[in-house]
């Protein structure tokens, strides 16, 4: 993206160069954010965190992928919200990059454009992959991100995703 449709976007989207990443801390290696950009790495590697996970489908800034940091791209969509467009093998393959990232005592961050719903969704997921049930998931990322919002599209398609998990896990 050039740097002038860079800055329009930070604008439109009220993201000033100093302004403080927005994050939450779900579980001890993994975050929900809301769409770092690379005035953001210094703050995203203090917390440790080394994949990255953008569910977002417009480009984001080169930097967040060069390493340390690995980007992982999933883009998915809820302009629709009674139909949020959340592919489940876009979701397993977030799920298995953290997991995989989990294994190698990294830690990882889920975003989206304002960490509410595609990010929250997938750190639910991530949560299921690690063993949780979907609403012990759904409720452990309520409660430590204040933002996230499940409404009862992105619910279903979370406890799809569980059934389709526990299905690949137990054939």
């Amino acid at each position: 993206m050039p740097s002038e449709l860079k800055r329009l976007r930070d604008w439109m989207h009220g993201i000033p160069k100093d302004a403080p990443l927005d994050y939450s801390q779900i579980t001890g290696d993994l975050f929900i954010g809301a769409w770092p950009t690379k005035y953001h790495i210094e703050t995203i590697q203090s917390l440790g965190v080394s994949v990255i996970l953008s569910t977002i489908r417009m480009s984001v800034d080169k930097e967040l992928g060069q390493p340390p940091l690995q980007l992982v791209m999933m883009p998915m969509t809820d302009a629709i919200p009674s139909h949020p467009y959340y592919p489940t093998r876009t979701l397993m393959k977030g799920v298995k990059a953290a997991l995989a990232a989990f294994e190698q005592g990294e830690k990882v961050m889920a975003f989206c454009k304002s960490g509410r719903h595609r990010s929250a969704a997938t750190s639910a997921c991530i949560l299921i992959g690690q063993g949780y049930r979907a609403d012990d998931a759904i409720e452990l990322v309520k409660s430590k991100r204040a933002a996230a919002d499940f409404r009862p599209a992105i619910c279903q398609r979370i406890e799809r995703f569980e059934q389709q998990w526990t299905q690949q896990q137990n054939p």
